[in-house]
Formats: C-alpha cells, structure tokens, sequence
C-alpha cells in the first residue's frame, strides 16, 4: 500500500535535485539544497524500507540497481566519447570506468547490504540496538569523510552516511512516528543536522 505523503515526499526530493542541478553550487540555493537533499531520499528509503535478511533478496536488490547502472553507463559512453569527444572534437579525458560510476545507485545498494547484515546478525531488534547502530554509524561516516575520493570508485564510503538517515527512517516507522501531523518537524530535522554534519565528497 502506498504512503501518498511519502510519494509526495520523495517527488519534492525529487524537483530539489532537479534544481540544484539546474543552478549549480554558485548561488546561496544551490549549496543550501545540495545540503540536504539527497538526505531526504536516504530517510524515506529507509522509512518504506523492507527488512533484508536472506541472500536471494539482496541478489534481486543488486539486479535491480545494477539494470539502470549500467544503462546510466552505457549513454554516457555514447555521449561523452562517442558524440562529445570524437564527433564534435571535444577534448574530455576520463577513465572508463568513471562513465559508469555514478555514486547514488551504487551508495544505494551498500546500505542494502548493511541491511542485510545488521538483520542477518540480529543488530536491529531492539530500539537499544537500533540507537547503538545509529550512533555507530554516525562516527564511522565522520571518519570516512578524511579517506580522498579517488578511493572510492564504487562509492562503498558513502553508505556509512547515507545509512544514518536510512536507519533514522526505519527506526520512526517502528516507532510509528513519521505521521502527517509531524511530518514538517522530522523534514526540518534532517535539513538542519546534515546542514551540519560532514558530508561525503560529491555526496
């Protein structure tokens, strides 16, 4: 059954995204929506999250987010190397692999893995547990953000930050408390703590 609050939640996430895009970094919007916004989409993943605890569902979430990896790859090939570099005379040096390295599918599918770890070791049955995760997590992300980039190829380093929000999200639809009467006050939570929380490079 679907959440229509939740649906309309992600679609805002959605048009920030969109426009962060569109007006870059140069202006006080761009860095103030870049801030947070990918957050957002970690929370609700979380929040209509389904528990992973056997082997055969991981291998349908990696199918599933390896199809569009693969397809984002492939057109960027076309575009970047066929069209822009070779067509048009353009001089864009780039690994191959970067064509295919787009870092939220990939992120994605870490915190699945994670997923499947913390429920395959029994690490999230209590709310005690949950907190401890949470905090776990927390540190480990602020630890992360001091490994350079160039090291993270299949973006293995920013699950540790994008499972903070994503455990938050699982643990208030536990509790049952991500309700429309205090919905605003979850969205400006997330806003203003990964305003402040060091985020992973290009996250």
């Amino acid at each position: 059954m679907r959440i229509k609050y939740i649906d309309i939640f992600k679609g805002i996430a959605i048009i920030l995204v969109i426009l962060q895009h569109c007006i870059g970094t140069s202006y006080f919007l761009g860095k103030f929506i870049l801030s947070f916004h990918m957050a957002l989409f970690f929370f609700s993943s979380g929040y209509t999250s389904k528990r992973i605890d056997n082997v055969n569902t991981l291998k349908h979430k990696a199918i599933y987010f390896i199809k569009p990896q693969l397809f984002i790859g492939i057109m960027n090939c076309v575009w970047y190397y066929l069209i822009y570099s070779l067509l048009l005379g353009n001089n864009y040096e780039q690994r191959w692999v970067d064509y295919f390295t787009t870092w939220f599918l990939p992120t994605m599918f870490w915190v699945m893995v994670l997923n499947y770890i913390m429920n395959k070791f029994h690490l999230l049955e209590t709310t005690k547990k949950q907190c401890a995760a949470l905090i776990f997590f927390l540190i480990l992300s602020y630890i992360i953000q001091f490994v350079p980039n160039e090291f993270d190829i299949l973006s293995i380093l920013k699950s540790p930050f994008a499972f903070v929000f994503y455990l938050f999200g699982m643990i208030l639809k536990k509790h049952d408390c991500f309700t429309k009467c205090n919905l605003n006050s979850y969205i400006m939570f997330i806003i203003s703590y990964s305003r402040q929380c060091p985020q992973p490079k290009y996250f």
